[in-house]
């Protein structure tokens, strides 16, 4: 017999990838697939994701059965799915391990949090036309710090600068992802 060699011969969509589909796409791609399915014999097949531990046993076994080879022992099946089950378990250390790394990565030192804290009480109070709160040493602070900008001696109006509104943004993007 031939050589065996894997086939590239299905589409397949997995449901839950349909749902990140944008919205602009379903009556141009989505809508004429389900229409398409009308017309298409039933098929009803194993999909097994390359990452899944039997992904590689299967694969064998196909082999085996296109090759004319006696089916994969026991044993052989026991090692494939051990060896796999191993290989996902290091993935998942290792991805365990990057989450840690990236949350301590993105975790602020007290004073920016604090600084942070302030600066977002300040827009609230200048959002709603009300004095701000944050104590005169903060004016003061966050103006050093380029954040906040003095308008006005008397009375004493500041105003929140771009580097201000871009710490904000990037500190609400930050909570978010985390």
């Amino acid at each position: 017999m031939s050589e065996f060699k894997r086939e590239d011969r299905y589409i397949v969509i997995k449901r839950s990838d349909l749902e990140k589909v944008p919205a602009g796409y379903w009556s141009s791609l989505i809508e004429p697939i389900g229409a398409l399915r009308a017309h298409l014999p039933h098929r009803e097949c194993l999909v097994i994701e390359s990452d899944w531990p039997e992904y590689e046993v299967a694969w064998k076994m196909i082999e085996h059965r296109m090759t004319g080879k006696p089916p994969v022992t026991t044993v052989e099946e026991l090692e494939a799915v051990l060896h796999w089950r191993g290989k996902h378990a290091q993935a998942i250390k290792e991805r365990d391990a990057l989450q840690q790394k990236l949350a301590v990565a993105t975790a602020m030192h007290p004073f920016a949090e604090k600084v942070i804290r302030k600066l977002e009480r300040f827009q609230e109070c200048a959002d709603d036309g009300q004095g701000a709160d944050i104590g005169r040493h903060w004016f003061d602070l966050l103006t050093q710090l380029g954040l906040l900008n003095r308008v006005q001696r008397s009375p004493a109006l500041w105003e929140m600068t771009q580097q201000g509104e871009d710490a904000l943004k990037l500190s609400r993007q930050s909570a978010k992802s985390r």
